[in-house]
Parts: C-alpha cells; sequence; structure tokens
C-alpha cells in the first residue's frame, strides 16, 4: 500500500490516498455546490435560502481547495491542483484535525489564500487505517521524531 510505512510492528500512513483525494476534492464539493446552487432559484422571493446556500458554498470551496499531502524525510510536500509546493516542517505551526470530519488543516506561520490554512484530505477507505494516522506523523515529524520513509 503506498504511503504506509511499516515502523514497529504497526503502520505509519505518510500521505493522502489519491482516491480519497479525489472522493472529496472533486465529488464532495459538486454535491454540496451543486445544492447550493439548487437552493439558489427563487432566492430574491425567499432570501431566508441564504442560511442555506452560504454553508453548502462554503463547504463545496472547502473540500474543492483541499490539498493531498505527502510527508517526505525534511519537507511536507502539498498540492492543491496540480503542481507540488513545499513547507519545511520547522514552518508549520499546527497540524490537528478539521471540523470537517475528512478534513484535517495545517496551521503555518504565514497566511495562504484562500483560507489562510492549508486544509488536507485525512479521508481513509473502510478497515484501512486511522485517519488521525497522517496527523499524528505529521505532528511526529513536527516534533523532530523519526520515522523511515
Amino acid at each position: 500500500m503506498q504511503g504506509v510505512v511499516l515502523g514497529n510492528g504497526q503502520k505509519i500512513i505518510s500521505r493522502t490516498q489519491f482516491g480519497m483525494a479525489v472522493l472529496v476534492k472533486y465529488w464532495f464539493a459538486s454535491i454540496a455546490l451543486m445544492s447550493a446552487l439548487g437552493f439558489s432559484k427563487g432566492i430574491f422571493e425567499y432570501p431566508g435560502r441564504i442560511v442555506v446556500i452560504g454553508p453548502l458554498t462554503y463547504l463545496g470551496i472547502l473540500c474543492l481547495t483541499a490539498a493531498e499531502v505527502r510527508a517526505e524525510e525534511n519537507v511536507l510536500k502539498y498540492r492543491r491542483f496540480i503542481s507540488w509546493k513545499h513547507i519545511s516542517y520547522k514552518n508549520i505551526k499546527k497540524c490537528e484535525n478539521s471540523w470537517c470530519p475528512w478534513l484535517g488543516y495545517l496551521s503555518l506561520d504565514h497566511f495562504l489564500f484562500p483560507l489562510g490554512k492549508v486544509y488536507f484530505v485525512k479521508l481513509r477507505p473502510a478497515f484501512s487505517g486511522n485517519p488521525k494516522g497522517l496527523i499524528d506523523f505529521i505532528n511526529a515529524r513536527r516534533a523532530g521524531g523519526r520515522h523511515s520513509l
């Protein structure tokens, strides 16, 4: 399995699974954005719909801009769409679970467009690993922990 390192008899997850990234970025985002579009019909007659449209649009944009991450020896690589970008582990302030159950986030020492943080996909297929394993791995690397990649 790609992105899994065996160390001390346990699996260590070091990257986002590509299939799960596609599921969240494109399927979940399109469902949320299409639902918002559907609710926007007749918005001027029923302006109360903005209460539903706003969160759906935000969720769709959040999912669409979620990153795929790879933890490497000295840097963390991430990409939102095509090109990979590098972040040094010393530039990561915090890595935690997001309020959205299939995402985690990286808080950096500088602002990143569009939401200020790097939200990344941590979702795993059923029975194939702990979704929090990727966050634990990144936090161990931030703290200077050594895992062989």
